[in-house]
């Protein structure tokens, strides 16, 4: 009788598999950067970013960090800025850093603080229109010019000249993101009337822009520059494309990786998402954000929002997705630190909201919230991870899903004898890792074994008999706990 192969579950640096039945369903908070083994992502820690304020916009000068919050107001390091002048109702529309001071957006002006001595300038520039104002998102160019979004504008200033409509968008067409490649500057619209994503390319020179790339329904969300391309994330179903300036090239679709709940209420949402379209409202101030993207080593990181919870109350994970650009993989790079963002049984109390990412090559902070109304917010929290820190996730927030295995048939199911865990080191004191296995993804999990032996691997009876099969493995580390510092080192886990 010819023996059934066993099932290994080793290939985690593929990152995701757009289906459950292709490949590892899902990988959060896990590190991969060591070829052959997965462990915890390191922290080292969160802070209230406010009572209820959600921020939205971050920039870092001389060690100090500013944030523009929802309630429209600018912090330092925490500490709310005094004096500055905020709309009727302030959203945080816009801010940058740009020789010597902060620009800050509202609906209809621009102000301005002067870092070295802390004055404000009130009302120090005026906007074309004040129409569609939510993202003013800025940048400084290569050549040293501040670039503003404004409605269906872009507006200028060189240090002296403040225009604000340099270079004037086809009316419909609102600006929602803008990045730079090379000499040119890109501008990513959004169409409240067609609701079509298109790419303008400006030589920054003419008063127009030249012939857009039209890419998909439901608007640009925002886009970067990393080596030599543009990556966009656009429409609804959270399309990442890459843009080398001429041709455009569509990588993925986020909508495929995001999961549901075993204990959503209602099952009959497990279809095609995609065909949904309320699930990613199309007007701008409710979804992604602009500085919800940013580079870290290799990988293109995004903040992708869950903005309305009738459709998402049920569908998990959020945080900070990935792609890699070396090899294509995805995965939940970054998952918040506040359990109720990573219980899947917590996404049923408001709309969540990712801010901003700030990123180097050793560090990543991301800001997020849950928005109870338009304008309001409350769980509020900035997170840092680091590969620097010694501190690890203690609370089995770092998990992967496998593929959903079809090991036997309704006639001729599987019956399995042993699941082994094998490590690349013997578990640290303090750390675990807890297996669970179901038979099909509306299934609740069942806890297998919580291996927490200090040892390399480990053998455990599995005595199932079914004709599908999926694995979860969740792991603890310890931040210090009896002098160790570590997270459990998994090399693969084998079923047979």
């Amino acid at each position: 009788m010819k023996e059934e192969k066993a099932i290994v579950i080793d290939n985690f640096q593929a990152g995701v598999a757009p289906s459950v039945l292709s490949g590892l369903s899902t990988l959060v908070n896990l590190d991969t950067s060591v070829s052959g083994e997965i462990y915890t992502k390191k922290r080292i820690d969160n802070a209230a970013s406010g009572s209820n304020v959600f921020m939205k916009w971050h920039t870092t000068i001389s060690s100090n960090k500013y944030e523009l919050g929802s309630n429209g107001k600018l912090y330092k390091n925490g500490i709310e800025i005094a004096g500055n002048t905020i709309d009727s109702t302030p959203i945080g529309n816009g801010m940058c850093y740009y020789n010597g001071y902060v620009y800050v957006s509202r609906a209809a002006a621009m102000d301005r603080l002067e870092v070295s001595t802390g004055a404000w300038t009130n009302s120090w520039g005026s906007f074309q229109s004040s129409s569609y104002n939510y993202y003013r998102q800025m940048l400084v160019g290569i050549d040293d010019i501040l670039y503003v979004a404004s409605s269906n504008y872009i507006a200028t200033y060189d240090g002296s000249n403040w225009i604000n409509n340099k270079c004037a968008i086809p009316a419909g067409d609102i600006v929602k993101s803008i990045a730079e490649l090379g000499d040119y500057l890109y501008i990513g619209t959004w169409n409240p009337n067609t609701q079509r994503a298109k790419v303008y390319s400006w030589n920054r020179q003419s008063n127009f822009p030249e012939t857009p790339t039209e890419i998909c329904s439901g608007g640009v969300h925002t886009m970067i520059a990393q080596g030599g391309m543009l990556y966009i994330l656009a429409g609804q179903d959270y399309g990442l494309y890459a843009f080398n300036g001429s041709q455009i090239k569509r990588i993925a679709s986020f909508m495929d990786y995001f999961k549901q709940s075993p204990y959503a209420s209602t099952p009959a949402n497990v279809g095609n998402y995609k065909q949904s379209t309320s699930m990613l409202p199309v007007d701008p101030q409710d979804t992604i954000y602009p500085q919800a993207i940013s580079t870290y080593n290799d990988k293109i990181l995004l903040g992708l929002s869950i903005s309305d919870v009738s459709i998402w109350s049920s569908y998990y994970p959020f945080g900070l997705w990935s792609y890699d650009t070396t090899n294509g993989a995805i995965q939940l790079e970054f998952l918040p630190s506040q359990t109720t963002y990573h219980s899947t049984d917590n996404y049923k109390n408001g709309e969540m909201y990712i801010g901003y990412i700030a990123s180097t090559d050793t560090s990543v902070s991301f800001s997020y919230g849950v928005r109870d109304t338009l304008y309001t917010y409350k769980d509020c929290y900035v997170d840092t991870y680091s590969v620097n820190s010694l501190s690890f996730p203690t609370d089995h927030r770092s998990y992967f899903e496998s593929a959903l295995y079809q090991v036997g048939t309704t006639n001729k199911p599987r019956t399995f004898s042993r699941l082994k865990i094998q490590l690349a080191n013997p578990m640290p004191t303090g750390c675990e890792i807890k297996t669970y296995y179901r038979f099909n993804t509306r299934d609740n999990w069942t806890l297998l074994d919580t291996f927490s032996e200090q040892s390399i691997s480990k053998e455990i009876p599995f005595a199932v008999t079914s004709e599908n099969l999926q694995i979860k493995a969740t792991f603890k580390g310890n931040s210090g706990t009896g002098g160790v510092y570590g997270s459990p080192e998994l090399k693969n886990i084998t079923i047979s």
